[in-house]
């Protein structure tokens, strides 16, 4: 499919591109290419086994590339392909879970919270994977005027650990939660906050996303209109909501949105946000430091948002394909989560904004061994080496500059007849090896 992308000024007008790169194999076209066509992430885990496990967001490990498009006749081929040899008595080797590797001279030394589709839940665990605490609320327990429409909403997407022990949680597509260390609810916020958030200065900035008609799009469909939405963290009431539709429309790139938006739908997908740090904004023309990085998975852009002007001051679809996270770098890079940017499958990139040029790349050998075709993140960590969540496997990495893996964590959340299925890891966060606990230890 061809369409008109967008560079970043000084590089106008518009250019035309491929949406996603050719893929190397026919076997990884079939499976990419059907994964993806009218298929949005939260809905692509749907082999048959996939219906014999409980409510959650899971993925099949032998289709690493995804087959969530695939009518069920194809499904049963599938199955049975993966089955062959299965002689009766024969037991598949088992799967090792938790922290299969921890180099403790090379890795970042630290704490990891996780959330994943396995539940309502976020685990904090030490380097070598021994939880030291939990979290757990079940959506039906928040005071909610939204119903679910899909079962993988009933997990937590994203997490954060405050002082003291409180948590904050988003049900994806429904809203923002604050618990106590002893999971109770402090407030809800009914908001359709989605994906991710950050916090700074008491505040959260949140992704929102809704339904609506926007009449200055000069479309008969309505859109999936992404937001970012200021919340208060100690009240839980909204403060400010901004449209990333409306500024961008107030942009130079307000073409680029009514051409891509004329079919209605989750035209963006925004799905990632982050303050710009001041190594970026000092290389690009009208950014501050003030101002939010996001990231359009659907039409390959990222993108920077002034909340001042409520506009759209800075935009850039560059060589990547689906991608799900970016961050600035110390170096004034950007480090980008890129899906499928690698004939297909998955990379880590640091991008540099104005040469181009990718000073980083790190990628599977084979490129198969190393694919998340959705969701996904990536942070660049204290010591130079780089964190990676590979959702769909449910795989966390920690690597060094040369691509050497130095830590490696594997879900133990499994689900099938024979533990094929993986909760989805949303995201392991490296915390700092000094956080607090006495919480925990006080048991307060």
């Amino acid at each position: 499919m061809l369409w008109n992308g967008v560079r970043s000024a000084p590089e106008l007008p518009y250019k035309t591109m491929r949406a996603f790169p050719t893929l190397p194999a026919a076997l990884a076209a079939l499976f990419l290419a059907l994964a993806l066509a009218g298929c949005k992430d939260e809905e692509r885990p749907r082999l048959q086994s996939a219906f014999e496990h409980p409510d959650g967001f899971w993925q099949d490990v032998r289709f690493p590339q995804g087959t969530g498009a695939l009518d069920d006749a194809a499904r049963q081929n599938l199955e049975q392909i993966a089955n062959t040899g299965y002689a009766t008595g024969y037991e598949p080797a088992r799967v090792q879970t938790g922290v299969i590797l921890h180099d403790g001279e090379a890795a970042q030394d630290g704490l990891n919270l996780y959330c994943s589709g396995h539940a309502p839940e976020a685990v904090l665990m030490d380097m070598k994977g021994v939880a030291l605490h939990s979290w757990a609320l079940p959506f039906d327990q928040v005071p909610s005027e939204r119903t679910p429409t899909r079962r993988t909403q009933l997990t937590w997407r994203k997490v954060h650990l405050l002082p003291g022990g409180d948590l904050l949680v988003c049900y994806e597509g429904l809203g923002l939660a604050r618990l106590d260390q002893d999971s109770n609810l402090l407030w809800y916020w009914d908001g359709a906050a989605h994906h991710d958030f950050e916090v700074e200065n008491g505040i959260i900035y949140t992704l929102s996303r809704e339904g609506r008609f926007l009449p200055y799009l000069e479309n008969e469909a309505p859109v999936v209109e992404d937001a970012l939405c200021q919340v208060d963290l100690k009240s839980g009431e909204l403060i400010k909501r901004t449209s990333i539709y409306e500024a961008l429309f107030q942009s130079r790139w307000s073409s680029f949105l009514l051409q891509n938006a004329k079919k209605g739908g989750d035209v963006l997908h925004n799905n990632s946000v982050e303050r710009v740090p001041a190594s970026v904004a000092a290389r690009l023309p009208r950014v501050t430091d003030a101002d939010w990085l996001l990231c359009f998975r659907d039409v390959n852009a990222i993108a920077i948002l002034n909340l001042e002007q409520d506009k759209i001051v800075w935009m850039h679809q560059g060589p990547w394909a689906g991608p799900h996270s970016v961050s600035g770098l110390e170096s004034g890079n950007l480090l980008i989560f890129d899906n499928m940017g690698q004939g297909g499958f998955t990379r880590l990139m640091e991008w540099d904004p104005i040469s181009h040029k990718m000073p980083w790349i790190h990628a599977g050998s084979p490129p198969e061994s190393f694919v998340s075709i959705f969701s996904g993140n990536v942070r660049r960590l204290a010591n130079g080496n780089t964190l990676a969540s590979l959702s769909c496997a449910g795989l966390a990495q920690e690597i060094t500059p040369d691509g050497s893996v130095v830590w490696e964590f594997r879900s133990p959340h499994r689900a099938g007849r024979d533990r094929e299925l993986v909760a989805v890891l949303f995201e392991v966060q490296r915390l700092d090896p000094e956080t607090d606990l006495t919480w925990i230890k006080s048991g307060k």
